[in-house]
């Protein structure tokens, strides 16, 4: 999450980055990225929108996102943003500005307060993906739901943008098991689970059983 809106503010704030990219143009059920194409660039997405999605082994696929203008996807390594295992689909006709790694490079060496603020968001989505790991190793699947959802309080504030399906993802728990710990915690009052959201009512109380 912090590593995305870092590249979106990068991008969004350097009007050379933008000024020098190719354009592209996708009509509506083209495919823009998936994971058999091994090229790291990055799109800022002018016109249109954008269905980011995955595929499970069995073929189903999970939608992640829509994406509007003004959004960044893509794979690029260098700045911590990957999209490798997902596919990403033209909605409608788009319009694309192209940012390839040399271009990237180029702005990070002549840059040096862009390149420490990344450094800075990598160093910050570093640790909380090791406060992530143990928790996946000791924690209760409620009290790990209700960690991630503390964390992301902080950084969204009461409405959580994340559906079921993603939490499980990002918990690497099963399904069942995280809807049963969402119902658990809307039983007690710390939450309210709705389509696609998750509403934060008491803060307090998730940090407390996180």
């Amino acid at each position: 999450m912090l590593v995305r809106e870092a590249v979106r503010d990068l991008v969004a704030e350097e009007p050379l980055l933008l000024e020098s990219a190719a354009r592209a143009r996708f009509h509506g059920g083209d495919l823009i990225v998936e994971p058999s194409r091994d090229r790291e660039v990055l799109y800022f997405l002018e016109e249109g929108e954008v269905q980011v999605y995955h595929r499970t082994p069995h073929g189903h696929q999970v939608d992640a996102a829509v994406l509007g203008p003004g959004a960044v996807f893509g794979d690029m390594p260098i700045v911590g943003h990957s999209m490798r295992f997902a596919y990403a689909e033209a909605l409608t006709d788009v319009e694309l500005a192209v940012i390839d790694r040399g271009t990237v490079e180029r702005l990070l060496m002549t840059r040096p307060r862009v390149a420490l603020a990344l450094l800075d968001v990598l160093g910050n989505r570093l640790r909380e993906a090791e406060v992530m790991l143990g928790e996946m190793a000791f924690g209760s699947v409620p009290a790990r739901v209700a960690a991630l959802l503390a964390r992301r309080y902080q950084e969204e504030g009461s409405v959580i943008a994340l559906s079921q399906e993603e939490l499980a993802r990002e918990l690497g728990a099963p399904r069942g098991e995280t809807r049963e710990a969402l119902a658990a915690l809307e039983a007690c009052g710390l939450i309210r689970a709705g389509r696609r959201r998750v509403y934060v009512v008491d803060p307090q109380g998730l940090q407390a059983i996180a």
